[in-house]
């Protein structure tokens, strides 16, 4: 099977993730300040960068007092299908609101 260190895995998902999510997300913007009155772009840009911010923040602090809860600690993966299962179920929450 083919080992990637764990260095290179959280760079993956936390570097290089986060650059692709914030790219993904630049059309919205653009077309979002299409659409605002002149001048206040920059406002709604800060708007949207603070909301994005602070849902990734709280699903940082929500994600660490789930996964304990699924069994899922330093070594022991024996709830991390669950988990996923859990992470999917939320993902697609939204779109059901």
């Amino acid at each position: 099977t083919p080992y990637l260190p764990d260095k290179m895995f959280v760079l993956g998902t936390d570097v290089l993730g986060t650059v692709l999510n914030r790219l993904t997300s630049q059309p919205f913007f653009l077309i979002a300040a299409r659409l605002c009155p002149p001048g206040c772009e920059a406002t709604l840009y800060a708007v949207f960068m603070s909301t994005s911010n602070f849902g990734h923040t709280v699903a940082g602090m929500v994600g660490a007092r789930v996964t304990p809860a699924f069994g899922v600690t330093q070594g022991e993966y024996g709830g991390l299908v669950g988990l996923l299962v859990f992470r999917a179920g939320c993902t697609v929450l939204p779109m059901m609101l």
